[in-house]
């Protein structure tokens, strides 16, 4: 019912907004200002769809996919790292946030967790920071990868203890959770 009800929203504002116009002719101008609109929604159901089917596949193959009926999803399908993965912040609702130790990240891939540990560096690039928990990088234990609005989460946090709560996927076979949302991490006092 969330996801319905986030589509309703944007939609009706968009409807609104060829109402308002006096010609109702959608040009080239209207469809760049609403770009990143359409990239944020599919982004989203992306993100929604690989949850479900991690869920559905979660304990392999179907009974179906045994028989042959075939399915070109993978059991346990698999995470696409940095940027463009599966059941991060917004689909929490899916599972239940289990607390877990740092060292126990990569034993809880497609898990929705809360971990929290000290913030060994951070890395800012285009589009994103990476921040280092539990050790420095290149042996860190976990990632946290900052986008959109939690893009500049970091700033404070460097040698800090912080708690992130997020799903937990591999990248490259190394655990990392994405963070859109700069309420899903925070100095572990708050």
């Amino acid at each position: 019912m969330t996801w319905i009800w986030e589509s309703y929203v944007v939609s009706s504002q968009l409807y609104a907004e060829v109402d308002a116009m006096k010609s109702r002719s959608i040009d080239d101008s209207y469809y760049q200002a609403h770009l990143p609109v359409l990239k944020e929604r599919i982004e989203k159901a992306g993100i929604r769809l690989a949850g479900v089917l991690n869920e559905l596949f979660k304990n392999g193959p179907t009974a179906a996919d045994k028989a042959g009926a075939g399915s070109a999803v993978q059991a346990g399908g698999q995470s696409a790292g940095a940027g463009g993965q599966a059941g991060q912040a917004g689909d929490q609702a899916v599972k239940p946030v289990q607390v877990i130790d740092i060292k126990d990240a990569d034993k809880h891939i497609n898990d929705n967790v809360r971990v929290c540990a000290k913030v060994f560096g951070y890395k800012a690039l285009e589009g994103m920071t990476l921040v280092n928990l539990g050790a420095a990088y290149p042996d860190q234990l976990l990632t946290v990868v900052l986008k959109k609005k939690a893009k500049d989460a970091y700033e404070g946090l460097d040698g800090q203890t912080v708690c992130v709560t997020g799903t937990v996927l591999s990248y490259k076979g190394k655990p990392e959770i994405v963070v859109t949302d700069p309420d899903q991490i925070g100095k572990a006092n708050q």
